[in-house]
């Protein structure tokens, strides 16, 4: 399952070297196995040599030059991906357990080959990267790119407007640590009340070591009476307040829930 799917295979030439060996190369079209990608136009070339006969009459030949490729793939946003229906942690190829943000590993494919490389769970997802390893020696790159789901956003959204609404339920001017707050020169009379008329709109980005909410605006108004200071009087007042929150760290434990730190 990792060769992918090999069509209208021909052997295009044989030249044999001076040391006695053979280069053999072959044409083909190639595309990952089931997954519906375009099939490629591809060639590679074999190194072999003799390895004797069978009772002196069948020729026996071997790879003078391993068949193997390399990939390289490094994943952004997740350490997990799915490499031709099997699921691998980039940590365990490159030697590590701890927990990351992103990895990269080796993995060696037999030539020619061609995989899709994919990640998708309930948090993150990836469009699909496809990778071919058509020589014999080589080193081929890839890069799967995670991006938040629709539910990783709605489940940030989710909490952060709890954090908000507890906020407001602080009948202070300044609610302890809230990104928003009113200083007033005159008398507070009685208690202020909050209230969030727009909420920050919650896109997610990757940071250097997770997943990160840059600093976004938003809204509040605060209803307060005030006696003034200079005059005795006593009046109502609504203010608009503008602020900003960001969420500098976004933890995905274990179990799957959010751990989310605001910063204002």
């Amino acid at each position: 399952d990792m060769l992918g799917t090999l069509n209208d295979i021909h052997v295009e030439s044989e030249q044999r070297e001076a040391n006695g060996r053979y280069l053999v190369t072959a044409s083909y079209r190639i595309a990952p196995v089931g997954d519906g990608h375009e099939l490629r136009a591809g060639h590679t070339t074999f190194a072999l040599e003799s390895a004797g006969a069978i009772a002196g009459v069948l020729p026996r030949w071997r790879f003078a030059v391993s068949p193997i490729a390399v990939a390289r793939v490094a994943v952004r946003g997740s350490t997990m991906f799915t490499l031709a229906g099997h699921t691998l942690d980039a940590r365990a190829a490159a030697g590590e357990s701890r927990p990351a943000f992103s990895a990269a590993g080796d993995y060696l494919l037999l030539t020619p080959a061609s995989v899709s490389l994919r990640h998708s769970n309930r948090l993150t997802t990836a469009s699909p990267v496809r990778l071919d390893a058509l020589t014999p020696g080589a080193l081929v790159t890839a890069t799967v790119t995670a991006r938040p789901t629709p539910e990783f956003t709605a489940r940030v959204r989710d909490q952060l407007k709890g954090y908000l609404d507890s906020c407001a339920e602080q009948t202070v001017l300044q609610p302890a640590g809230c990104p928003m707050g009113k200083p007033i020169d005159n008398r507070v009379v009685g208690s202020p009340t909050w209230h969030i008329t727009a909420y920050p709109k919650v896109s997610l980005v990757a940071g250097p070591s997770g997943w990160i909410m840059p600093p976004t605006p938003g809204r509040a108004e605060i209803d307060v009476r005030v006696q003034s200071l200079f005059d005795g009087s006593v009046r109502d007042e609504r203010d608009t307040v503008v602020f900003q929150v960001s969420v500098p760290k976004i933890v995905i434990q274990p179990d799957g829930s959010l751990a989310i730190s605001v910063a204002g």
